[in-house]
């Protein structure tokens, strides 16, 4: 895994962050804070030192609820957890580590308590997303649940299972992943999609099997060409119980190209977004992101539009605009650098001509 290079990141720096510099802690809170710390204590590299961003936010929420925020938030932001357990959650991401503590507070609710450690820019633009996502109930890979679904007794089975329909497709076409669960779904059973010869750590697509729960399956736009693995995974950890495997072939939609208007789908313009979502059908990270699989994926699911922001996020809805139009749709795609997908808090807008 791929670990920041920290000039220094003791134990000791980190147990004083996490339970000192928000205040009080309990013992639980402590020890904690030294597993969590544990985790980061990468060996020493050469490299900058690392900048800190740290902040704090009062949530009318439970602690339990607390915990299961914490990791997806900072999967949905594109960090590869680390560490979760007790009051913590640890992330990575390229420059980034970020920690995510839950402490109690007066009243009822929840100290939740972030701090991004960054050998490069942008730790305080990654500590602000990861606060406006702990404002949002934990969704895993997807904007919205799956109300009036069978719910995760519907998809129990006598053995785990996982398959793949059909195993091979084209770049951009709709792929289904079937599961079923040896008892119930724990909350953060998962799944992913990475290269084969490669392990789940190296994951371009994923979401939480409760997201899922109303067909017990998963439908999403196939990756680039080449051959993959599929995994259902234990509680937001590694551990596989079923796996399968996906051959993607190369198409029309390849990701070298560019959605043109035509009658069935054009580009739209560049739209506001906040941490409610202007486009909140359905929401899915990648590290193979284009407009093109987010067009693809939305016209799947039935939905008007898609939109692409900050790179790796594609979503989908039936309606765009109530934040206003932006001007800053501008990061290139993680499928294609050849393309835009929006931008921070931005969505490149196309319509799916559904």
């Amino acid at each position: 895994m791929k670990r920041l290079s920290l000039t220094c990141v003791p134990v000791v720096a980190l147990m004083f962050l996490g339970a000192v510099a928000f205040g009080p802690a309990s013992e639980t809170a402590w020890n904690d804070s030294a597993q969590a710390a544990a985790t980061l204590n990468a060996p020493a590299a050469q490299g900058q030192a690392p900048g800190w961003s740290r902040g704090q936010q009062l949530l009318a929420i439970t602690y339990d609820e607390c915990v299961r925020r914490a990791p997806a938030a900072l999967q949905t932001e594109g960090y590869r957890i680390d560490y979760a357990a007790g009051a913590f959650a640890v992330g990575i991401k390229d420059v980034h580590t970020a920690v995510i503590m839950c402490n109690a507070a007066p009243e009822g609710k929840i100290w939740v308590n972030i701090v991004v450690a960054s050998n490069g820019d942008g730790g305080g633009d990654q500590r602000q997303r990861l606060q406006a996502r702990m404002e949002q109930p934990a969704q895993g890979g997807s904007a919205g649940g799956n109300p009036g679904g069978t719910g995760r007794e519907g998809c129990q089975a006598a053995d785990y299972s996982l398959r793949v329909e059909p195993g091979t497709v084209r770049t951009g076409q709709p792929v289904t992943f079937r599961f079923a669960s040896r008892g119930r779904l724990r909350d953060r059973d998962w799944i992913a999609v990475y290269p084969a010869g490669k392990d789940a750590h190296s994951y371009t697509q994923w979401a939480y099997a409760n997201d899922h729960t109303d067909t017990c399956s998963w439908t999403l736009a196939a990756p680039a060409p080449g051959q993959y693995e599929v995994a259902f995974l234990l509680d937001n950890g590694y551990d596989v119980m079923a796996r399968a495997s996906l051959t993607v072939v190369a198409g029309d939609m390849g990701l070298g190209q560019r959605v043109e208007p035509t009658g069935t789908s054009r580009y739209i313009g560049c739209f506001k977004d906040t941490s409610a979502f202007d486009l909140d059908g359905y929401l899915e990270r990648s590290e193979s992101n284009t407009p093109q699989r987010c067009v693809q994926t939305c016209a799947a699911k039935g939905f008007a539009y898609a939109g692409v922001q900050y790179g790796q996020s594609c979503l989908c809805g039936n309606s765009y605009g109530k934040y206003g139009s932006a001007d800053n749709c501008n990061m290139k795609c993680t499928g294609d650098p050849g393309q835009i997908c929006g931008g921070y808090a931005a969505n490149s807008v196309y319509a799916t001509g559904k």
